[in-house]
């Protein structure tokens, strides 16, 4: 699963009918999330119609899926009461060394995206029901820090504290350089109108 990023299943009838549906892959370590998928139809260049499925299947990777009869329904029109069938015999999905089996032999509903909100199906999670339907759960995050280390903090406050110094004593041996350089001049100049004076003595 390394480097892949989405899934692609297309079926054509001919060059103007065409269904294709496109999912994305989120690889969590030991289970593959496959969601947002958009199934696109079209029958003899007819207007595409759009379908986003607000789902987010869960599949773990020590399991080999087996699903048999999978049939579910999409609505194309739902004034005209127009539906697109979808009838799979026989699908298989096989991770590297998987060590379990499930098997689904049922007709899953269908929920489109009216919301913000997607919902997690997981298949062969309890013994009483061969899918499990539940609000989705983001993966593990790292937790964010809001609060500082007191340590940290006294170290940031005392790197401030000696720039602040440092500055400060930089604008001080500014100033007394600048004083003593205006002291020198003028003494230079004193010296100069001693000199000559003597020399006029002279």
């Amino acid at each position: 699963m390394d480097g892949i990023s989405g899934l692609l299943v297309s079926f054509q009838y001919d060059n103007t009918s065409f269904i294709y549906i496109h999912c994305k892959l989120s690889d969590f370590g030991i289970v593959i999330h496959i969601g947002g998928c958009v199934v696109a139809t079209t029958y003899h260049a007819h207007l595409m119609h759009n379908h986003i499925i607000g789902y987010i299947y869960k599949f773990k990777k020590n399991t080999k899926y087996q699903f048999s009869n999978f049939n579910f329904d999409l609505n194309i029109d739902k004034t005209d009461g127009k539906y697109l069938k979808f009838q799979l015999n026989s699908i298989s999905i096989d991770f590297v060394n998987s060590t379990e089996i499930c098997e689904f032999n049922d007709t899953l509903p269908i929920r489109y995206v009216d919301s913000n909100k997607n919902y997690l199906l997981s298949f062969c999670e309890q013994n009483d029901s061969q899918y499990r339907i539940q609000p989705e759960i983001s993966g593990p995050k790292i937790p964010i820090k809001t609060k500082l280390n007191t340590s940290s903090t006294g170290n940031i406050t005392s790197k401030y504290w000696l720039i602040n110094i440092v500055i400060i004593l930089f604008l001080l041996m500014v100033v007394l350089i600048c004083f003593k350089a205006r002291r020198w001049i003028n003494c230079s100049q004193n010296i100069k109108k001693l000199f000559c004076k003597i020399l006029e003595y002279c």
